[in-house]
């Protein structure tokens, strides 16, 4: 059976995106990354579903797709960024993200 390598995420506005663009802009030559994401393709990961029998994605998407449309819109903010990896090898670059309207909010769309 193939399995399908998952995360929910949420995608980013187009303001957020490009201060997300302006702020990697900024620390580019201080990390050594082989290549850099595209901000079209910026988003705040959810949760990460690791590996996923494919023939769970119907079900995937259908308990993804009721619970976004019962959640109320989130405001977020940026905050710091950070590396995962090894500090001399980062694989990937975060930038935190601060609930300042409705604390809990995203973690209730976890659940």
């Amino acid at each position: 059976m193939d399995n399908l390598r998952l995360f929910l995420g949420i995608e980013l506005s187009e303001e957020a995106s490009r201060s997300l663009a302006e702020r990697a802009a900024r620390i580019r030559t201080a990390l050594t990354f082989r290549s850099w994401t595209h901000p079209a393709d910026y988003h705040a990961t959810l949760h990460f579903l690791g590996d996923t029998p494919a023939d769970r994605l119907d079900a995937i998407a259908e308990a993804t797709g009721s619970a976004a449309a019962e959640a109320a819109p989130i405001a977020l903010a940026l905050t710091g960024p950070g590396t995962f990896g090894p500090a001399d090898a980062p694989r990937v670059l975060w930038c935190g993200l601060a609930e300042p309207a409705a604390p809990g909010a995203l973690a209730a769309l976890h659940a």
